[in-house]
């Protein structure tokens, strides 16, 4: 078994050798604050939570993830949680100045239904 600084020397020769591409989003990741563990929440939530979350009802968060925008956790067979960083993922990219994905509008929606 390797020891700490065995372990980031390979860590560190492999992300010299990445593509550019690898680098900058391991770069990015690096750089990105980490929020203590409490702050972060639970990593799964179920439906009427993340609804909360994003400040929607149920059935325009259902019709999002029926629209295939969320993709649910089955933790068991008949119970669906959604990933919290998901939740996450889908504000930033939603943010004015962001990278928006474009959303199916109600009638869209209704008729995937």
């Amino acid at each position: 078994m390797k020891n700490d600084r065995q372990l980031t020397t390979a860590i560190l020769d492999e992300l010299m050798r990445a593509e550019p591409q690898r680098k900058a989003a391991a770069l990015a990741a690096l750089r990105r604050p980490l929020a203590p563990a409490a702050d972060r929440g639970p990593l799964l939530v179920g439906m009427a939570e993340a609804s909360r979350i994003l400040g929607v009802s149920r059935t325009t968060f259902w019709n999002l993830v029926r629209a295939g925008r969320f993709r649910p956790v089955a933790v068991t067979p008949t119970c669906r949680r959604i990933a919290r960083r998901d939740l996450d993922e889908y504000v930033a990219a939603s943010r004015v100045g962001g990278t928006p994905q474009p959303v199916q509008d109600a009638a869209a929606c209704a008729a995937a239904r």
